[in-house]
């Protein structure tokens, strides 16, 4: 194969998540605004069978690096709202995943996030279009738990 098949990029997505998650995100401190923004990158620009692969990857990333990431919670959340807005309905298995990173996010933030503020409300918000979605879905036959 060659190197940009499909399969070797998502293995790319993938393998910034898992360098970061073995290593340990403070010890690559350095590398996580790249990282960060290459993931993100991902989520908003590659097509919808990559997302699965890159949220996986920024939760990984969240995780291991935590107030090392901070200042990518906001883009992070954003982007995870684009998503919801643009894809409910195509990828199955995409609203656990993003709760999965929502978690993180707020993981991150830990005591920064205070009730009422901006970030808090966008968290609220994608939870809220997340139960929505899964909502219409359950009511139409077509929600896949994962």
């Amino acid at each position: 194969q060659e190197p940009r098949s499909p399969d070797h990029q998502r293995f790319a997505v993938l393998a910034i998540g898992g360098v970061h998650s073995a290593k340990g995100g403070m010890a690559l401190r350095s590398l996580v605004p790249l990282s960060a923004d290459t993931l993100l990158w991902a989520v908003r620009s590659l097509a919808p069978d990559y997302h699965t692969w890159a949220l996986h990857s920024l939760r990984m990333l969240a995780d291991s690096s935590g107030l090392a990431f901070m200042q990518h919670v906001k883009p992070s959340l954003e982007a995870l709202r684009d998503l919801l807005a643009m894809e409910v309905t195509v990828m199955p298995g995409l609203l656990p995943l993003v709760g999965q990173v929502v978690n993180s996010m707020v993981v991150v933030l830990g005591p920064e996030l205070e009730p009422g503020s901006s970030i808090y409300q966008t968290c609220l918000s994608l939870l809220l279009e997340m139960d929505d979605a899964a909502g219409s879905f359950a009511h139409n036959g077509q929600y896949a738990s994962s």
